[in-house]
Formats: C-alpha cells, sequence, structure tokens
C-alpha cells in the first residue's frame, strides 16, 4: 500500500466525524462507496438461499471491482470501494431504484452509496475490528467503468 500524503483522496474527502469518534466519508460527484458485505453474501450463498445466476452476477461485480478499484478499505463483514461514479451508475441504477443517492441489494449485502449516504472511513472502529485499507493508491478516486457488469447491476435490481 502507498504511504498516505497530504494531497491522498483520504485527506482531501474523509474528514467528517461521527458521533462515536469513527470517521465517515460522505459520497458526492468525486466517488461513490460500493459497499460489498461479503459475510452476509456468504452466508446466504451457503445456506442456499441464492440461485446460481445471482451468485454469479455477485461474484462478476465484485470481481471486477476488486480488479479495478484503485481505493479499498476492509471492513468487518466485507469491503468498502471507493470509485468515480460512471454515467451509467447515476443514469441507469440509481436513478431507475427511484432514488439518486443509494441502490440497497440488502438481500446479497450489496449497496451503492452516493450523495447525502455515509460509510465509515478507513482507521473506523466497528465491534473491536478495524476498516483497514487494503488497497489505496496516492490518486484520484478510480473511474471504474462498469459497463460490463451493467446487466449483472441490472439483474441484481430485479430482485
Amino acid at each position: 500500500m502507498d504511504a498516505v500524503g497530504k494531497d491522498d483522496f483520504k485527506y482531501n474527502y474523509l474528514n467528517s466525524v461521527k458521533g462515536d469518534g469513527n470517521l465517515v466519508n460522505i459520497p458526492g460527484k468525486e466517488y461513490c462507496i460500493y459497499d460489498i458485505d461479503y459475510g452476509k453474501f456468504k452466508t446466504k450463498r451457503d445456506d442456499g438461499l441464492l440461485t446460481k445466476e445471482i451468485i454469479e452476477a455477485y461474484e462478476r461485480i465484485h470481481n471486477k471491482l476488486d480488479e479495478k478499484c484503485k481505493h479499498c478499505v476492509k471492513t468487518p463483514n466485507g469491503y468498502h470501494y471507493y470509485c468515480v461514479p460512471s454515467q451509467v451508475i447515476i443514469d441507469k441504477i440509481l436513478s431507475k431504484n427511484g432514488n439518486d443517492n443509494k441502490v440497497n441489494l440488502d438481500f446479497v449485502g450489496m449497496d451503492i452509496l452516493y450523495r447525502g449516504c455515509y460509510g465509515l472511513s478507513p482507521g473506523s472502529i466497528v465491534n473491536k475490528t478495524k476498516y483497514i485499507p487494503t488497497k489505496w493508491t496516492k490518486c484520484r478516486p478510480t473511474e471504474l467503468c462498469v459497463e460490463d457488469v451493467y446487466d449483472d447491476f441490472d439483474y441484481l435490481m430485479t430482485y
């Protein structure tokens, strides 16, 4: 992981304080957060509550984020990926959801947080578990092209 510098994304955007002392980030037009709760997904998958198609769509999205995103934080149950929201996410996914700031795919443990939402920042601690950057390069948020997994997002949103 690269060293954190004064002009790093972390210092420019992740600077709000939540009541419990943890830092929060509030996405805006500069970035959105893909919140992947892998623990919830794994439990539902292992309990046979998800179809093969849902599992495959989820895994394609998660793999794309792992491969392309340059800002990833390990959370107690999964990962937060900080990316520039693509126009597809803004125009087709957020607005299709009837909410232009969040998509909640709770049944598979996946959220997309955008304007007006918040997520805990790197360094925050929940239930004695710290949010740890696993990949954090000294650059602006990754411009993530999700067009090739748009059908997977679209499919998951039908549930």
